[in-house]
């Protein structure tokens, strides 16, 4: 193999070669000399040959080569996997309000950024916390089974939307929510998907939110954050979780939350603790680069994506 392996570079050395000849040749013939006098810094040379089936074949035989490394302790206490479990409350004039990226210190900014691993973007921000007060959401038990007859006939009918990401969650819910399932819904401002699961036949859907929910329906119940601590002491055992983009601002401090630099990594693993055997978790973030957009929410890259699925496996993805 190794005969075989020095035979191919040398063919495309050779290749190679030849092309680069070709080409200055028709460079001086043009009137180019070395009167250049505006250059770059000098780039290795290409080695791989430019037919693109033999560059192939040359990456074929090049699969398996050790990479080697050379690692260090990281001076970044937040680099590592574990989590930064702090939760604080954000106080200004005896109020919970929304901060602002400067008014955070060093050390909490750079539990956001991971030692500035995760972009950031400090030009927007939002208070969706009535100024501190909390958010309320009242629903009329009309208004909601009004919301369950549509959601009906969205579903007997399979018209989810235009929207991709509507019409993919949607259809999550529709192949997990069966007839007599109990339902933990993670963020709410509309009982939408509640209503969904309501129509899919779920006995009971429990909404937990930071701010006031008031959904008036005897199969819907709504709790506050006080539900987190209480995860020991209750005998839970939901049979699907749902989340819509709600954990990409859990931590943020925009409605009025405690501020937690992991604090949608955190939920994920106190919901753990909720889950009957056998449960599904549909889940929806935004995904991009790694990037905190503060305090609006955080984009989901590779890092921060497997950070907040860690002790969870991922059995449908769209």
């Amino acid at each position: 193999m190794g005969g075989l392996r020095s035979l191919w570079w040398r063919r495309a050395a050779e290749h190679h070669n030849a092309q680069q000849t070709r080409m200055w040749a028709e460079y001086q013939s043009r009137g180019y000399g070395e009167q250049q006098t505006t250059v770059r810094p000098r780039r290795r040379p290409r080695t791989e040959p430019q037919d693109p089936v033999l560059f192939g074949v040359l990456m074929a035989l090049a699969i398996g080569v050790a990479c080697v490394l050379t690692l260090e302790p990281t001076t970044c206490p937040y680099g590592a996997k574990q989590l930064l479990a702090a939760r604080e409350p954000w106080q200004t004039a005896n109020s919970t309000t929304p901060p602002r990226w400067a008014d955070l210190n060093a050390t909490i900014q750079n539990g956001f950024t991971r030692c500035g691993k995760y972009a950031n973007d400090t030009d927007l921000f939002v208070d969706d916390s009535n100024e501190g007060a909390g958010t309320t959401y009242g629903y009329a038990r009309e208004d909601v089974e009004a919301l369950v007859e549509r959601a009906q006939a969205v579903v007997e009918k399979r018209q989810y939307g235009s929207r991709p990401n509507d019409a993919h969650f949607l259809e999550a819910l529709v192949g997990h929510v069966a007839n007599g399932s109990s339902v933990l819904v993670v963020g709410s401002a509309e009982p939408w998907h509640e209503a969904v699961c309501l129509a899919l036949g779920a006995s009971r859907v429990t909404t937990v939110d930071y701010g006031s929910r008031k959904y008036e329906h005897p199969q819907l119940d709504q709790v506050n954050a006080s539900f987190w601590n209480q995860l020991d002491d209750a005998n839970l055992g939901y049979d699907v979780v749902v989340s819509a983009s709600s954990l990409d601002h859990d931590g943020l401090g925009r409605y009025g939350d405690p501020i937690a630099p992991d604090g949608d990594l955190l939920t994920m693993r106190l919901l753990l603790r909720a889950l009957a055997p056998g449960a599904k978790v549909i889940l929806s973030v935004p995904v991009g680069p790694d990037r905190i957009i503060w305090n609006l929410m955080r984009i989901y890259g590779k890092d921060r994506l497997a950070r907040l699925t860690d002790g969870y496996d991922v059995v449908e993805k769209e």
